[in-house]
């Protein structure tokens, strides 16, 4: 009898010492999903965020647009004016670069859109700069009064504007303007490229496989058809 009631000690003790991991690892699996749950959560989140980002940029791109027809209601004016005062000329495709990053935006599905966006909010920017580059005929220098001057200047679409116009002035100063020109139309292509993620590779490669053609030794050239008609 002794030795039975210690074989069921030890049985429930062994039974007991068993079924001690077993809640571990449920409360393991308990932790484990909830910290999931939150990193589920927080990854949710961020295209929220974006579409957010994207409707303002895309209600912005369409009240630039207006404004070109000569709208000046209360939040139109104070729009057009800072991206003139921004970038200058690069105002009238300002409504490109905002609509493309919207697009980006919008539609990125948990993408990474850092590259693509700054990529499309430089086409008014270079375009600012091109045209100061080329077109502006007011001498700015490097000083501390360059901020105010190129903001109103800008805003009177006569430069490229704080940052296209500080752009343009600053390279062209440590630089050229030529070879100032050839860089911001090289960034250019490359943001092009970069939001149609398309690489130098592939057009190359669109370039070899292009159709090539081949005239048709059937039919008659123009000379060969008027000496047949003389004859």
């Amino acid at each position: 009898m002794a030795q039975t009631s210690k074989k069921k000690t030890t049985t429930a003790a062994s039974g007991g010492k068993r079924a001690a991991p077993s809640s571990r690892s449920g409360t393991r699996s308990r932790s484990g999903g909830g910290s999931t749950r939150r990193s589920a959560s927080k990854s949710a989140a961020k295209p929220i965020r974006r579409q957010v980002a994207g409707v303002i940029l895309l209600l912005a791109a369409l009240c630039v647009i207006v404004t070109y027809f000569g709208a000046s209601a209360l939040l139109l004016k104070p729009l057009a004016t800072l991206i003139k005062g921004l970038c200058g000329h690069g105002y009238y495709v300002s409504f490109i670069g905002l609509l493309i990053a919207a697009y980006v935006l919008l539609f990125s599905k948990g993408l990474p859109v850092g590259l693509r966006v700054t990529s499309a909010i430089y086409i008014p920017v270079a375009f600012g700069a091109l045209w100061h580059l080329v077109f502006a005929t007011q001498r700015f220098t490097l000083s501390g009064h360059l901020f105010g001057e190129l903001w109103h200047s800008g805003v009177e679409l006569a430069s490229g504007g704080v940052i296209s116009g500080l752009i343009a002035v600053a390279l062209s100063a440590v630089l050229s303007p030529v070879v100032t020109g050839i860089l911001l139309v090289v960034l250019l292509i490359a943001a092009l490229l970069i939001l149609t993620r398309i690489t130098p590779a592939e057009l190359l490669q669109r370039y070899r496989d292009r159709p090539r053609y081949e005239p048709d030794e059937t039919q008659e050239t123009p000379i060969e058809h008027i000496r047949e008609t003389v004859r």
